[in-house]
């Protein structure tokens, strides 16, 4: 994660600590379901295949880097 740390006690998008640049994200576990209905207060944070967001616009307008968003919450 960049410019912000998961804090792994609180399963919450917290501050940065001081003096790290990058911080380690938990591994993402994708369960569908049915009606998903996303929480407005959680954080859609984007995922790309490499540490580089640029890449190649397609026809959506996203990098050719971009996966998907991911839902994180940013209070508990």
């Amino acid at each position: 994660m960049d410019g912000a740390r998961y804090n792994r006690d609180d399963a919450i998008i917290d501050d940065q600590n001081p003096s790290e640049l990058y911080s380690k994200m938990p591994l993402i576990w994708f369960k569908p379901q049915e009606d998903f209905k996303r929480n407005e207060e959680d954080y859609s944070c984007p995922c790309y295949k490499t540490g580089k967001r640029a890449g190649v616009l397609s026809t959506t307008g996203l990098s050719t880097n971009f996966v998907c968003y991911v839902d994180i919450p940013t209070v508990t």
